[in-house]
């Protein structure tokens, strides 16, 4: 009798153990299901979101930056993911650099945070510009220059190279004119028409010609945007070179050059190290030119009055490391 007993509690422990295993086993199962439905959820939602940095403005004598960012991205940007976008900005030479946090009342005296302008209240739809300030009241800018990256919560980012200005004060918010009274009987006033104010597309210029200027790629996949008012019918040698060899992993950065035009056409050129070799030696490059990847575009023409981007890329956009870039007058 006893050892039908034992038996029997025997098989009675082996079942409620296998119960538990399988339902252990069910909800690891099940736990790695939902990881796994998370992590598509956010690579699909990644690939549905590009963001793109148009433009940097300093003002308010370095203390205050606009930045102008697009979504190029088929998804739009909800109110909440706004406020959760993570901007760093950094000097070029790498002795500074800050998480700027969001402020939703504004700027906060004596800290670096950031704010959003518009759009107001509502989702930033694809397609849309977002502008957004930036008071820098521990760390104004300095004649130096800074890389800004925003990044979104499914992690897309934009990068964006850009000169401080200390004396650069920020241009007034134009005053709307009211509309004038309506008297029954008299004819409307026209309102006086408002002198046009001269730009490049909206966008402001952050390259000049004769002007060399240095960056950084710090991670692969990044380039560094700027901005060129090109006027018809001039033209432009174009120079992009490696100054030295590559602190990271001691290989020479293989620039690339990329020229977007007004109407979005592209065009690029690189390993042209015989060119810039020519431009060193006659002395329009103050640097020597180190490697053999470095790039120039010659005797570029700006066949229309525009806002062109000139892009500082690398090959197959997997090079890191400092460069050196100018445009000159042929």
């Amino acid at each position: 009798m006893e050892k039908i007993l034992i038996i029997g509690l025997l098989t009675i422990a082996g079942v409620i153990t296998a119960l538990i295993l399988f339902m252990g086993s069910q909800s690891s199962i099940q736990e790695a299901s939902d990881q796994n439905r998370e992590k598509q959820s956010q690579a699909g939602l990644k690939a549905q979101t590009i963001i793109e940095i148009l433009n940097v403005r300093t003002g308010d004598n370095g203390s205050a930056l606009d930045v102008w960012v697009k979504n190029r991205g088929v998804a739009g940007i909800s109110t909440q993911d706004i406020e959760n976008l993570e901007v760093f900005l950094m000097d070029v030479q790498g002795n500074w650099g800050d998480y700027i946090a969001y402020s939703p009342i504004g700027p906060v005296l004596g800290e670096n945070t950031w704010s959003w302008v518009e759009p107001i209240d509502r989702t930033w739809g694809s397609g849309d510009t977002l502008r957004m300030s930036i008071f820098l009241g521990a760390n104004p800018v300095s004649a130096l220059g800074y890389n800004i990256s925003v990044n979104t919560p499914s992690n897309a980012t934009a990068r964006y190279r850009f000169d401080g200005d200390p004396t650069s004060i920020r241009p007034p918010t134009p005053t709307p004119i009211p509309a004038p009274a309506v008297v029954p009987g008299v004819p409307p006033i026209q309102p006086t028409q408002q002198p046009a104010t001269a730009t490049c597309d909206g966008q402001i210029q952050t390259i000049f010609k004769e002007r060399e200027v240095s960056g950084e790629l710090t991670n692969i996949g990044d380039t560094v945007t700027y901005v060129f008012c090109g006027s018809a019918g001039t033209a432009a040698n174009i120079y992009m070179w490696t100054p030295g060899i590559v602190r990271t992993n001691g290989t020479v950065l293989d620039t690339l050059i990329r020229i977007q035009e007004p109407d979005g056409r592209e065009q690029s050129n690189d390993d042209r190290n015989w060119e810039v070799m020519r431009a060193f030696n006659s002395g329009e490059l103050s640097a020597e030119p180190i490697g053999p990847y470095n790039s120039a575009i010659m005797a570029y023409n700006f066949n229309e009055t525009g806002a062109y981007k000139v892009i500082a890329d690398s090959y197959r956009n997997r090079g890191i490391g400092d460069y050196l870039f100018k445009m000159v007058t042929p």
